[in-house]
C-alpha cells in the first residue's frame, strides 16, 4: 500500500517544506504555510501527460547555432485583439492562462474564439458548467457550425487525458484549472497543491505533444490570480481579463508572455442593455453602434430606420443584472431614460416623419414611448400639483384612495397573466410584492424619469455621464451622436 507524505506549502510562491515554519524563505510571507497531504502516486498524472501526446518530441542535446532562429508558425484565432495580446497568435506547445474577475466574460470570450476556430480540432473542457449550459450560451454567439468543437464535462485530470487521447485536439481549453482534480493528489479540488499538480500535468502535456493549452484562472478578493504564485511561474502566458461589469469595455492584457510583448492591449466593447443582442451582418449595414448610453436602444432606431422589421420573441426569457440599492437604481434609470430623449427626440427623430423606410408600425412605436414615457411623466407632475391645490386639506386620503384602486386593479391584472401563463410555478410567488408595485412605479420610477428628462432636454447631461469615458463623450457631442 502506498505511504503518504505529509508536505508543507506556500499558499503565495508555491514553496515546499518539510515542516512548518512562519514566514516562507521564498516570498517573505508570514503564516502562508498549508499542510498538504501527497502519495507516493504522483507521477502517474505525469506519465498520462507524456503518453497522450500524439507528436511526442524527443529530447536531444544541441548546439546553439543548430537552433532555428524561425518562430514556431502560430494559431490564428480570429481574433484581432487576443492575437495581438498573444504577440500574433497561439504557439503551439505553449500553455495560456487567462484571468479575470467572476461574471467578467473570460468563459464566454474563450468559448467564442474556440467556435470561430473551425479549421482546428478544439476540445473545452468545461469542470463548471453542464454540457446544456454550454450549449444555452453558444447559441447567442453568431457561428458557423462545425464537428471540430467538442466539449467535455469533466473535474478528473486522469479521465481528461484518456478522452484527449481518444479524440486528439488540436487546441485544449480548460475551465476552470481551479475544478480540476488528480487522484494523485489528497486534497479538494482548487487546493494549492491540486492546482501545482494538474497545472504542472497539462504543462507536461502541451510540451510533449504540440498541443497548446488554454487554463482559465479565477480572480482572488485582493485581485490575484487563485492558485499558487507558482501556476504563473509554470505557464508560458498569463492574460488578464479586466473591466467593470457596468461599463462597455474590457481590457485584455498580457503580464507575462514568453513569445511576445506584454505592451499591448486588446480592447473589446460591450453591447449595453438588458437585450442587446444583434446579428453581425445587421450591424455591418447599419454602421454598427455610436458611442453613449443606451446603445441597444440606438441600434434598434437605426435598423428600424434600414427597413428591417424587429419582431416580438413571445418564448424568448432573458435575464439581467439589477443593482441591488436604491442610488445604484436609481441613477441606472436616470441613464436609460436620458437616452430615451437623446436617441429618440434627438438623434432619430426622423424616424417620426416620412421618410423613404417610413412605417406606420416604426411610428407607432416611437411615439408610443415617447407619449407614456415622455410627455405623459410631465403630465402626471401637473396632476400632482394640481391635486394637491385643489384637495390640499385631503391629499393624504386622495392618495391612499388612489393607492388601494391600483392596488386592487395590480392584483385583477397578475391573476388574469396567472391564469393564461406557462410558468405559474415560477412567477406565482411575486403575488406578495404588489403592494410595493404601485409607490415603485407611480413615484419611484416617474420621478427618475421625469428628472432625467429634464437633464437631457435642457443640459444634455447624457454627454457627462460618468458611465462613458469622458473622451468619448467629447467626441460624441461634437458629432451630435
Amino acid at each position: 500500500m502506498a505511504k503518504d507524505k505529509i508536505a508543507y506549502v506556500c499558499s503565495n510562491c508555491g514553496q515546499e517544506s518539510a515542516k512548518w515554519i512562519g514566514k516562507c524563505p521564498s516570498c517573505g510571507q508570514w503564516n502562508t504555510f498549508k499542510e498538504i497531504r501527497v502519495t507516493d502516486t504522483r507521477q502517474q498524472a505525469a506519465s498520462a501527460a507524456a503518453s497522450v501526446g500524439h507528436q511526442l518530441r524527443k529530447s536531444k542535446t544541441l548546439t546553439l547555432r543548430d537552433i532555428s532562429a524561425k518562430d514556431d508558425p502560430r494559431i490564428d484565432l480570429h481574433d484581432n485583439e487576443l492575437n495581438r495580446v498573444l504577440g500574433g497568435g497561439l504557439v503551439p506547445g505553449s500553455i495560456v492562462l487567462l484571468g479575470g474577475e467572476p461574471g467578467i466574460g473570460k468563459s464566454t470570450l474563450s468559448l467564442q474564439t474556440m467556435l470561430h476556430l473551425t479549421d482546428r480540432r478544439v476540445l473545452y473542457v468545461s469542470g463548471e458548467e453542464s454540457a446544456h449550459q454550454l450549449k444555452m450560451r453558444a447559441e447567442r454567439i453568431p457561428h458557423e457550425e462545425s464537428d471540430n468543437f467538442l466539449i467535455l464535462c469533466e473535474n478528473s485530470l486522469e479521465a481528461i487525458f484518456e478522452h484527449i487521447r481518444d479524440v486528439q485536439p488540436e487546441v485544449v481549453i480548460i475551465d476552470s484549472i481551479q475544478t480540476i482534480s488528480t487522484e494523485d493528489v489528497e486534497s479538494s479540488a482548487g487546493s494549492i497543491s491540486q492546482v501545482r499538480e494538474c497545472a504542472s500535468s497539462l504543462l507536461r502535456f502541451a510540451k510533449t505533444s504540440g498541443v497548446p493549452v488554454i487554463l482559465i484562472g479565477h480572480i482572488t478578493k485582493e485581485g490575484t490570480l487563485a492558485g499558487p504564485k507558482i501556476l504563473e511561474h509554470i505557464v508560458d502566458t498569463v492574460v488578464q481579463f479586466e473591466g467593470d461589469q457596468h461599463y462597455m469595455y474590457r481590457i485584455l492584457r498580457s503580464i507575462k508572455n514568453r513569445f511576445g510583448s506584454t505592451s499591448e492591449l486588446g480592447i473589446y466593447h460591450i453591447i449595453s442593455g438588458a437585450f442587446g443582442a444583434f446579428e453581425r451582418k445587421t450591424l455591418k449595414e447599419v454602421g454598427y453602434w455610436d458611442i453613449g448610453p443606451g446603445l441597444d436602444g440606438d441600434l434598434t432606431q437605426k435598423i428600424r430606420k434600414a427597413g428591417y422589421k424587429v419582431k416580438f420573441a413571445e418564448d424568448a426569457i432573458c435575464m439581467t443584472n439589477v443593482p441591488t440599492e436604491w442610488y445604484k437604481l436609481y441613477h441606472q434609470r436616470i441613464r436609460w431614460s436620458r437616452s430615451l430623449v437623446r436617441f429618440r427626440l434627438r438623434k432619430h427623430a426622423d424616424i417620426l416623419l416620412p421618410t423613404k423606410n417610413w412605417s406606420i408600425l416604426n411610428w407607432l412605436s416611437n411615439m408610443e414611448s415617447v407619449v407614456f414615457d415622455c410627455f405623459l411623466n410631465f403630465l402626471w407632475l401637473w396632476y400632482i400639483i394640481k391635486l394637491a391645490i385643489t384637495f390640499n386639506t385631503h391629499i393624504i386620503e386622495v392618495l391612499a384612495l388612489g393607492y388601494f384602486i391600483r392596488v386592487c386593479f395590480s392584483q385583477l391584472a397578475f391573476i388574469l397573466v396567472l391564469m393564461v401563463s406557462e410558468r405559474k410555478k415560477d412567477v406565482w410567488f411575486l403575488y406578495r410584492y404588489l403592494p410595493l408595485m404601485s409607490p415603485y412605479t407611480g413615484y419611484f420610477l416617474r420621478i427618475a424619469r421625469l428628472s432625467a428628462h429634464l437633464q437631457e432636454l435642457f443640459f444634455r447631461r447624457s454627454y457627462k455621464d460618468a458611465w462613458n469615458p469622458e473622451k468619448t463623450s467629447r467626441y460624441a457631442q461634437l458629432e451630435g451622436i
